[in-house]
């Protein structure tokens, strides 16, 4: 029986991890929040402008010239938030990792075979509103993939605060729209 809480979906990532040593959870858990604590800020401006579509949209409707400047400025601000999230990150700013994720975990291949159980510093960026997600991680499975030395690896996370976990439930919903009227408009152009 599947017992998954959230939707998975395959996806490009730029993705970096660390294998963190064992240790005290405390230790652990203070320097997740002060890494979490500088590249927070992407998500929430994200979220921010997010929660604020039906207001914006309202202001399009009845002052189209204010919201044009305000579309303006919003642009601005998140180029200038981009060039320094991307100065500040060590993450690319192109896809380097196909991945299957969701709200709960990511799995990916990689060319080393993680210890199952350990905890990973995991950091991905989510494309293409360059979302920047931070989270502690457990590695829960590794598999080796043929003769190749490539490991499915399967992260569990641990430690990703709400709304960094609700940064990567609309991200995935966007994918999974963004595909079916893909798949729509081909059938239609097909038939």
């Amino acid at each position: 029986m599947n017992q998954r809480k959230y939707f998975r979906i395959n996806d490009s990532v730029a993705l970096q991890y660390r294998l963190l040593p064992d240790g005290d959870p405390a230790t652990l858990e203070e320097n997740y929040r002060s890494q979490r604590a500088r590249l927070g800020l992407s998500n929430d401006f994200v979220l921010a402008r997010e929660k604020k579509l039906p207001k914006m949209r309202h202001i399009a409707q009845r002052y189209p010239e204010v919201a044009e400047y305000l579309r303006f400025l919003e642009e601005e601000l998140h180029a200038l938030h981009m060039r320094l999230a991307a100065r500040d990150s060590r993450l690319p700013e192109a896809p380097t990792h196909q991945v299957n994720l969701s709200a709960s975990g990511v799995g990916f291949f990689s060319t080393e075979p993680l210890p199952e159980g350990r905890y990973v510093e995991l950091s991905l960026r989510l494309f293409p509103l360059q979302t920047g997600i931070f989270a502690l991680a457990r590695v829960a499975r590794v598999e080796r993939q043929g003769e190749e030395d490539m490991w499915w690896t399967a992260l569990e996370f641990t430690h990703l605060p709400e709304d960094d976990r609700e940064a990567l439930v609309k991200h995935i919903h966007r994918l999974q729209v963004s595909r079916l009227r893909r798949r729509q408009s081909e059938e239609a152009g097909a038939a």
